[in-house]
């Protein structure tokens, strides 16, 4: 789903979106599997009034954590009715 080739012809080597939504991570964990880069970043856009609490960040940082990633830094922000997060992960072997 979110590999893509290169640009250059002679560029056989496929790269990926560096980044991902929460939820889909606790939807689909798998989705991280074949992920070929060193750090990634896991983005939380969860409206309060509706009561979504912010609960699908720490899960996938969780699910993350259990396949070997690690925060290297996160931000948590809040605008109307919105709570924003993003958190930057790395791990040793991509």
């Amino acid at each position: 789903m979110f590999k893509r080739k290169g640009k250059d012809e002679d560029d056989k080597k496929e790269t990926s979106k560096a980044w991902f939504y929460a939820a889909d991570i606790v939807k689909n964990p798998e989705e991280i599997d074949d992920y070929p880069h060193r750090y990634l970043v896991v983005a939380d856009h969860s409206l309060i009034m509706r009561g979504h609490c912010f609960d699908n960040m720490p899960k996938a940082l969780n699910l993350l954590a259990e396949q070997g990633w690690r925060i290297v830094d996160y931000e948590m922000g809040a605008a109307t009715s919105v709570i924003i997060g993003h958190a930057i992960l790395e791990r040793d072997k991509p």
